[in-house]
C-alpha cells in the first residue's frame, strides 16, 4: 500500500478531542496530540477482524485508549490489544505506530 507522507499532502486543519470539544492540530509530530485515521476493515479467515488505520499526528501504543467516533454513543471509548505493520503478506506485532505511519489493529 503506498499513501504519500503527511509532509508532502494538505493536512486537516484540527481535529476535535471528544472529551472536552476543544480543537487540536493535526501536525505529523511524535510529541503532538494524537489524531489517527481507520480507513479500512477486512475480515481475515485465521485473523478476525484487522482495522487499517495511519496515525496523523502523534503516537499510537498497545493498549492507549482511544475515541471511535464512529461508534455507537454508549461505547465510543477502545483500547488496541494487538497492533502490526505490514510487511507484504506477513504482519509485524509492533508495541506502537508513530506519525505518519500505517499499522494494523488486529
Amino acid at each position: 500500500m503506498y499513501l504519500p507522507s503527511p509532509l508532502d499532502v494538505p493536512r486537516p486543519q484540527s481535529g476535535k478531542l471528544l472529551k472536552d470539544g476543544k480543537s487540536v492540530p493535526v501536525v505529523p509530530d511524535d510529541k503532538a496530540e494524537l489524531v489517527c485515521l481507520a480507513w479500512k476493515v477486512v475480515h481475515d479467515p485465521q485473523m478476525g477482524l484487522i482495522t487499517y488505520f495511519r496515525v496523523m499526528s502523534g503516537v499510537l501504543a498497545t493498549g492507549k485508549q482511544l475515541i471511535n467516533t464512529t461508534a455507537p454513543a454508549g461505547s465510543p471509548k477502545e483500547r488496541p490489544n494487538k497492533m502490526a505493520v505490514m510487511m507484504a503478506q506477513d504482519m509485524v506485532q509492533v508495541p506502537r505506530v508513530t506519525a505518519g505511519n500505517i499499522g494494523a489493529i488486529v
